[in-house]
């Protein structure tokens, strides 16, 4: 019942289906990325005992920025890194960066708010 309720709702107005479909995707992938960075920085001081706050810092950034950018790869393009592997031995670099081109043209709503995030 709440499930058609909030359907309902959503449906009701196209601002409303702009605002569930755009700024809330964007407002969560935030929130979570927010919280992974505190996740991270605990591991760091807690797990791994790092005492300098500059090593810290360097770390959570570190494993930070590599989680976005596998994460970015893995969702824009939702393909398979041994097909991309394929057509760099088949078709050289220019291939990636074609079929790259094409997956952000597909997604690039989705592309856009996680840059921006």
């Amino acid at each position: 019942v709440e499930v058609v309720m909030l359907r309902d709702w959503c449906e009701s107005t196209a601002w409303r289906q702009n605002v569930v479909k755009s700024v809330v995707p964007s407002v969560l992938l935030s929130t979570i990325l927010s919280l992974l960075a505190m996740l991270l920085q605990w591991l760091a001081m807690n797990i791994e005992r790092y005492k300098s706050k500059m090593k810290v810092a360097r770390v959570t950034a570190a494993r930070s920025l590599l989680f976005q950018g596998v994460t970015l790869y893995g969702t824009v393009l939702s393909g398979s890194l041994i097909q991309d592997f394929e057509d760099v031995v088949a078709r050289g670099a220019q291939a990636v960066l074609t079929n790259l081109g094409k997956a952000i043209m597909l997604n690039g709503d989705y592309f856009y708010s996680f840059l921006v995030s």
